[in-house]
């Protein structure tokens, strides 16, 4: 028998229909609900917060002839501070969703969706995953003032902030068509997102949320317009807001590639994409004949470029990585060796440590336990 709960749907933001006692959605979501095309946004509540988050989000990415803004505002005084949920819909396809609650344990959302998206994170305050199921290591994990963009194919995603005083988020949800009019002609994410059944983050690393930033979200939460010139606002503030994130992330880029003298600039960015390849799949690694066809290039190019540009080779930069990846979850998640070697692509634990004793000179044990590694002149 599954769990009940009481389900809004929304119509541009607008509370439309309330229900209650349906089986849980994470087994099978109401036929009737389901089938309600005109909503966009439909999802189960439940009663821990002053101000609920969801359990179950199901959400359609798509723009409408209305040309309007509908929102929602809830706002509570939970243990003395205000905790407030704030939804934005705009019928250019544009959804915001803004929260700042209270959380004494871990929460857990359960995102479907039909169609693909771009999710825009700006984690203010908060610590949170995103995972495709259960079992799977994290395709995303975010700490405060941090910022990604994220391709979401169509899928289940489960979404979990951890607890701390205060969580605060502010996202942005929009088509892919409406990003790909943004980025600049053979930008490395548009193969991406063509080529991959995964979710893909626009930076392998998260990027620092900057004043400006911050400012213009303070701009689109307080905007004051009536809703047909809110729209209009929103959309060039989204716009603002993708040109600071594509701007930031080419200079940074540009500080990571001292040895590029010499490779054209689409070969520069084709072993990028390589790279994020890279990354997203650590844990099972691509072969170099997969990685060149994936970035349009051949393997000998592959090889000379990449090295040129990040100064090892394809297998040792993913060597590399893994192990980085690896300290990091002993040290800062305190996960167990095992399940570390597990997430960084070992199958057995005596691989694992072999090479990560070859990396840092000591055991995965010792980092565990936070042993420093001083006979081999580590610092961690």
């Amino acid at each position: 028998m599954g769990q009940t709960g009481r389900y809004l749907l929304h119509n541009w933001g607008e509370v439309v229909h309330n229900y209650a006692v349906f089986p849980d959605p994470d087994n099978s979501f109401p036929d009737p609900i389901r089938a309600a095309a005109p909503y966009r946004v439909i999802c189960r509540m439940n009663g821990s917060n002053a101000v609920p988050i969801p359990d179950y989000f199901y959400y359609f990415p798509k723009p409408n002839e209305q040309r309007t803004v509908t929102e929602t505002r809830q706002s509570a005084i939970h243990s003395g501070k205000e905790e407030t949920i704030h939804e934005l819909h705009s019928s250019d396809g544009i959804f915001i969703w803004y929260g700042k609650v209270q959380l004494a344990e871990k929460k857990r959302m359960l995102v479907e969706y039909p169609s693909p998206f771009i999710h825009i994170n700006f984690s203010l305050r908060c610590s949170s995953r995103y995972t495709s199921h259960e079992a799977a290591p994290p395709f995303a994990v975010f700490h405060p003032r941090e910022y990604n963009i994220v391709w979401l194919p169509p899928r289940q995603t489960v979404v979990e902030w951890l607890p701390g005083e205060a969580v605060e988020t502010f996202e942005i949800n929009i088509t892919p068509d409406f990003f790909q009019q943004q980025l600049p002609e053979r930008h490395p994410f548009l193969a991406a997102m063509q080529h991959h059944t995964e979710p893909v983050t626009l930076s392998p690393q998260n990027l620092p949320i900057t004043p400006a930033m911050l400012r213009i979200i303070y701009d689109m939460l307080h905007c004051k317009m009536e809703p047909a010139h809110k729209r209009v606002f929103l959309k060039a503030k989204t716009l603002e807001l993708i040109s600071l994130q594509l701007l930031q992330l080419s200079e940074m880029q540009a500080q990571l590639i001292p040895n590029s003298e010499g490779v054209r600039p689409a070969d520069v960015q084709k072993m990028h994409l390589v790279r994020d390849i890279i990354l997203q799949h650590l844990h099972n690694p691509h072969s170099l004949p997969v990685l060149a066809q994936m970035a349009d290039t051949n393997e000998c190019y592959l090889k000379r470029h990449f090295k040129k540009i990040f100064g090892t080779t394809v297998y040792g930069y993913i060597q590399q990585t893994r192990m980085e990846k690896a300290k990091h979850l002993l040290l800062h998640e305190r996960k167990k060796v095992s399940e570390v070697a597990l997430l960084s692509g070992y199958s057995h634990i005596s691989h694992f440590s072999k090479a990560f004793r070859k990396h840092f000179g000591c055991s995965p044990q010792q980092i565990r336990l936070g042993q420093p590694a001083r006979e081999a002149g580590q610092v961690l």
